[in-house]
């Protein structure tokens, strides 16, 4: 079973409900895991609000992908359809034409609202007025940005092959194809492009993360359902309980860059098995990642040599990765975790603010696209491109100073430091606490 809504809400988390987060190993199971949380009473179906849709003719016709209606059949998509449609006024008349019926006395699992006079509704009618005129989608900056990194990667991939592997150019390119991959995130949030499968060119699959990373930590930051924050279970716990072991406590909060170094190479060691096994579909992109092998051996690398220098590059790739996506975003005690108290019926743009800290990246782009700045502004409105986040700039201060709502810029040498605390956090903070510690 799922854990409970409760969960969410009250601060009460168990360990029994972490060891079944902990046994989700992939996205195909977090889906099933979804549906059981979500138990909309069809599986057939999908849940906007409070009204059931069957949107089986409308999957090939969705703008976005057909990916994004299909994968979430069964569930409750009310948060990723408000998120990701800035403009999502235009779909009202598109929905009533797949109507089933409605759920009203059916309350949702999730603790989150989108009221019209909330915070979030009213940021997002200050938004639409803003890209109304400069628009969503990536600028020229953006592109070369993305097309250069990309270049960069394959012109060190060959001459680490051509010069047979010196490490000082592996771990070059392994930080290369980490912020490649990096940039590729902010691709893979909007409609259907070629450019989104520059993730897949490592561990960070443009499918898979499109659930992982969109569907389920952008939605659900930091909650249970969160599989981002459970990922290094039982290793690494972020959540508030009272009963973390001591390796927990003590050895892993030591021991974490290592952890970090080796996410991506085990991933990519496991996904064979996985798709294998029938539990994940296979995709042609998923080969990607393999390809450096056949380069370094055409070469004449030895194969010992050519697993090494494989299995070190993406080590670096996913360390980048992991490590610039923790220490400046969603791990510090002044935000919420599962297991801390979340005030029921909270606004879903509000609770953002509360599992979201930024440090100072502004102004620069690139350091913005390789390493997840405007991190609050990016959770908020995902599919606007990193470049055009700074127009919002002025919507969110005007709204954040509507709702006295405080959210200053983080030290980042604090956010490392906060890192390690939340490792071994095992007493919950009120909304109110976490909200006084992030003004000091």
């Amino acid at each position: 079973m799922a854990p409970k809504a409760s969960a969410l809400v009250e601060g009460t988390l168990t360990s029994e409900a972490l060891q079944e987060i902990a046994q989700v190993a992939h996205v195909d199971q977090w889906i099933e895991f979804k549906k059981k949380y979500d138990d909309i009473g069809d599986s057939r179906l999908w849940r906007i609000h409070n009204d059931l849709y069957d949107l089986s003719d409308f999957i090939d016709k969705h703008p976005g992908g057909s990916m994004w209606i299909a994968e979430t059949r069964g569930t409750d998509i009310t948060e990723a359809f408000e998120v990701a449609h800035v403009f999502g006024d235009n779909f009202g008349k598109i929905l009533t034409k797949y109507h089933v019926r409605s759920v009203e006395n059916s309350p949702r699992k999730s603790p989150f609202t989108f009221k019209s006079d909330g915070f979030y509704q009213t940021l997002k009618r200050r938004v639409q007025k803003i890209l109304k005129e400069v628009g969503t989608g990536p600028s020229h900056q953006m592109l070369l940005i993305q097309d250069g990194l990309f270049f960069s990667y394959v012109t060190l991939l060959l001459l680490t092959a051509w010069l047979g592997g010196p490490w000082i150019l592996v771990v070059a390119t392994g930080l290369i194809l980490g912020m490649t991959c990096s940039c590729a995130h902010n691709f893979f949030h909007q409609r259907d492009n070629y450019r989104m499968y520059l993730g897949d060119l490592s561990a960070s699959h443009s499918r898979d993360w499109r659930i992982s990373h969109m569907l389920c930590h952008h939605l659900f930051t930091n909650s249970a359902i969160d599989v981002e924050s459970s990922v290094f279970l039982p290793f690494i716990n972020w959540f508030v309980v009272p009963d973390k072991t001591w390796t927990q406590l003590h050895l892993f909060p030591m021991l974490y860059p290592l952890m970090y170094l080796l996410t991506f190479p085990v991933n990519l060691v496991q996904r064979p098995f996985f798709v294998l096994k029938g539990e994940t579909p296979f995709r042609l992109e998923y080969v990607l990642p393999y390809v450096p092998l056949l380069v370094f051996l055409s070469f004449g690398l030895s194969l010992v040599s050519t697993i090494l220098v494989w299995f070190t590059m993406h080590g670096i790739a996913g360390f980048w990765i992991v490590f610039t996506s923790l220490i400046g975003t969603h791990h510090h005690p002044s935000v919420f975790h599962d297991g801390d108290y979340l005030p029921k019926d909270l606004d879903w743009g509000i609770s953002q603010i509360d599992t979201t800290r930024d440090v100072n990246k502004s102004g620069n782009l690139f350091l913005i696209a390789t390493s997840f700045g405007d991190h609050l502004l990016h959770h908020l409105f995902p599919t606007v491109d990193h470049s055009k986040l700074d127009y919002l700039i002025p919507a969110l201060n005007e709204t954040l100073t509507e709702f006295a709502i405080e959210y200053p810029v983080a030290n980042q040498w604090n956010m490392v430091l906060g890192m390690h605390s939340q490792m071994t956090r095992t007493k919950p903070n009120t909304h109110m606490e976490r909200r006084q510690m992030r003004i000091g």
